[in-house]
């Protein structure tokens, strides 16, 4: 099976034995077919910005792996 999620969700544990998964989950999806996230998106990392405000940077594929693996450097305000 190919490694090519279409979603984020949220979790969050105390001992990392233990989760509270969100009850909204996912939370966060691929963009449209062909965009830079459109097929598939992986490893997302949470900065705070000096103004407060969140941005989420993640690897994104243009389609899959059948069609377009062409990986790229996304970036969402949250």
């Amino acid at each position: 099976m190919a490694d090519e999620p279409d979603f984020f969700g949220l979790a969050r544990s105390k001992d990392l034995v233990d989760w509270q998964f969100h009850p909204g989950n996912p939370v966060f999806g691929c963009g449209a077919k062909g965009a830079p996230d459109g097929g598939a998106i992986w490893f997302p990392a949470l900065r705070e910005t000096s103004s407060g405000q969140w941005v989420m940077l993640y690897e994104g594929s243009r389609g899959k792996y059948a069609w377009d693996l062409c990986s790229a450097i996304c970036a969402a305000w949250l």
